[in-house]
């Protein structure tokens, strides 16, 4: 029955989809066959990326992280409104701002925006651009959101997201919200790549100050921190961070919410960008920070136990689990480790707190 139920993308309920139906499994038997098929959960996984990222808009228990505002004036059927935004999601969402913030808007915290833009398209706007979705700012403002989606150069499945809204759920509804969220990940996807990653810089312990000062001078990514990691060289590398982004972790976000030094000085105004170490190698730290930025991760076998305790510190269970999925992600799980690796990995799922990978153990006993 188990079998015939998974064969057929059988679903697990949302409130036992963290594991238990594994590990509450009657025998080895039957959990060893539940871990050959993909066990989704009834929820969209995507979901809390976008909620996130929402959330930056409104933070109640993050600091405040944006840093331009838009500005709406008055009208015979508005009273106006004020957008506080970030540049580097405008930037990564959009071609059309990005060549705006990087010339017309460059230097400035507030922009006015034209008489025609609406406050609720503005809104249905900001929406599309932080989440992947869009709210129908109503009949009257309909003409008016279309105006200002095409003038910015949106994507057309915008309008259809809005008119699909209070719709029933139907499938060609659910794979264009999919195709969005999607588009969302591959924007910033293409911005960590080419921004972050892409502008590392590798200097020597002396130089730091010095590469400290360049690129908080050239800061083309609109960044408001720069995280460093020690190399076994010696070396340093160096990367652009948003703070916004890193509350994803709650580590980060404790540090930025604590009286710790980090927290009173982050805040500060100061003429180069604040510090702050990850305890990484470069390849776990390019994962990490994709992971942030995207929601997603391509986690090579050779580094996942790296990758799982880094996630496990940063307090990024998601993360954690994409890292314990590779770690058994052959034919055969784990069968290419030896006994000594098979008791580091059980050692790491029990200082992680990873039972999926510890149940994985049972099976190459005696």
């Amino acid at each position: 029955m188990i079998a015939t139920l998974s064969r057929e993308r059988g679903r697990a309920s949302q409130y036992v989809c963290d594991g238990r139906c594994l590990y509450g499994a009657l025998n080895d038997t039957i959990r060893l066959m539940l871990l050959r098929f993909d066990i989704s959960k009834a929820v969209d996984p995507t979901q809390p990326f976008a909620s996130f990222l929402m959330s930056l808009l409104n933070p109640v228990d993050t600091p405040a992280t944006t840093d331009i505002v838009f500005r709406l004036e008055p009208s015979e059927d508005s009273h106006g409104g004020a957008f506080a935004l970030h540049r580097f999601i405008l930037a990564a969402r959009s071609e059309d701002l990005r060549k705006n913030l990087e010339s017309h808007w460059i230097g400035k915290c507030s922009v006015k925006m034209p008489s025609e833009v609406h406050p609720r398209s503005m809104e249905s706007i900001v929406k599309y651009l932080y989440s992947g979705e869009a709210t129908d700012p109503g009949h009257e403002c309909r003409d008016n959101l279309k105006f200002v989606a095409e003038t910015l150069h949106m994507p057309p499945e915008m309008m259809e997201l809005v008119s699909a809204t209070g719709l029933p759920p139907t499938a060609a509804i659910r794979d264009l919200k999919r195709i969005e969220i999607n588009r969302v990940q591959s924007d910033f996807e293409k911005f960590v790549h080419h921004e972050i990653i892409g502008k590392q810089r590798t200097v020597k312990t002396e130089d730091l100050e010095n590469t400290r000062k360049e690129m908080s001078a050239s800061n083309t990514v609109w960044a408001d921190s720069l995280l460093y990691l020690d190399r076994e060289d010696g070396t340093m590398t160096l990367f652009y961070a948003h703070i916004a982004i890193l509350t994803r972790s709650e580590y980060f976000l404790t540090m930025f919410t604590s009286p710790f030094a980090e927290s009173r000085t982050l805040f500060e105004h100061q003429e180069t960008l604040p510090l702050m170490q990850l305890d990484v190698d470069t390849d776990v730290a390019h994962i990490i920070l994709t992971f942030l930025y995207t929601d997603r991760a391509e986690i090579p076998r050779d580094i996942a136990l790296e990758v799982l305790c880094a996630a496990a510190f940063l307090l990024l269970p998601r993360l954690k689990s994409l890292a314990a999925i590779a770690l058994e992600n052959e034919s055969d799980p784990l069968n290419e480790f030896g006994p000594a690796d098979l008791y580091e990995i059980l050692r790491a799922a029990w200082l992680t707190n990873t039972e999926r990978l510890e149940y994985q153990i049972p099976k190459f006993r005696g």
